[in-house]
């Protein structure tokens, strides 16, 4: 009875013995295999039943099909990847705006930028308008009721012997008699995040949609372009425009070239911005940013 009794006992421990070597094996499994979410600690094991009918994540959508499928989602994830990866940039910008009404020349624009600061040096190339060089640094130079100003230097020789340079508010008549926005809107990540908002704002409201329009190139770059509907009426309302039609740089994630118009039929152009020579991440530093020593 006995050696009996013996037997069953040990025959009970071998079968507890491999049973906790299965969960811990089971386990291990789990947390090794879990490698894209190394922060999440876990509090509890999960029993083997209910993990095996949790569904499994679906594969990674590429860009491209996200591009298709869900270009918000896109856009999205552009503006997240730009915010983590990119500090500064040069680049040739391109613009023609239609300001109260009249459509202007196009202009080109030397720019360097840097994110932190927010700082953006721009020097006209073609077509300049009353500023031959803007330098605005967020929060380096403000008048008495703390608005931000820019340093200008004026455009035609005469001008710059009478005056060197003179500071504006950003956001004042002069700044918004030259350009549709003002020169802290300037930028990939605002860009993004303009687009962003507003699309998403139309759409939840069912007064507007994004939808992917087909593949295009941007100075030989491959992009995918996209086209927005907004509820827009006229200048000065809450919406920027009725059509905006952007191209995203496969590669970079990035707006390399918008067009916006005031109708269905893209007849009345209100803008468009181009960037092309972009350079990312260049190591720019304050200097290239500093007043005294740009000669402003």
């Amino acid at each position: 009875m006995g050696i009996l009794t013996s037997r069953r006992n040990t025959r009970i421990r071998i079968l507890v013995g491999c049973t906790l070597v299965a969960l811990f094996c089971w386990q291990f499994g789990l947390d090794s295999d879990n490698t894209t979410t190394p922060n999440v600690r876990r509090t509890s094991v999960i029993p083997p039943a209910v993990a095996f009918t949790t569904p499994l994540p679906k594969p990674t959508i590429s860009h491209d099909e996200l591009a298709k499928t869900d270009p918000l989602g896109l856009l999205r994830i552009a503006l997240h990847r730009y915010q983590k990866s990119v500090s500064d940039y040069t680049c040739t910008f391109t613009k023609q705006e239609r300001i109260r009404g009249k459509l202007g020349q196009e202009q080109q624009i030397q720019v360097r930028f840097r994110e932190m600061p927010f700082s953006v040096m721009m020097e006209w190339t073609k077509n300049a308008g009353d500023a031959k060089r803007v330098l605005y640094v967020q929060g380096q130079w403000q008048n008495n009721d703390g608005e931000d100003l820019a340093k200008i230097e004026p455009q035609g020789a005469i001008a710059r012997l009478l005056v060197k340079s003179v500071t504006l508010p950003i956001c004042g008549s002069a700044a918004k008699a030259q350009s549709r926005r003002t020169i802290d809107q300037f930028g990939f990540g605002n860009a993004l995040k303009l687009i962003v908002d507003y699309a998403g704002s139309a759409i939840d409201s069912g007064q507007g949609s994004l939808a992917y329009a087909g593949e295009g190139k941007i100075e030989g770059r491959q992009t995918w372009i996209l086209r927005r509907l907004l509820p827009y009426t006229a200048d000065g309302g809450d919406w920027p425009d009725r059509v905006l039609v952007v191209h995203i740089d496969h590669e970079w994630l990035l707006p390399v070239a918008c067009y916006t118009y005031a109708d269905d039929a893209q007849q009345t152009m209100l803008a468009k911005y181009l960037f092309s020579n972009v350079h990312l991440n260049t190591g720019l530093k304050a200097t290239d940013f500093d007043a005294q020593t740009n000669g402003f």
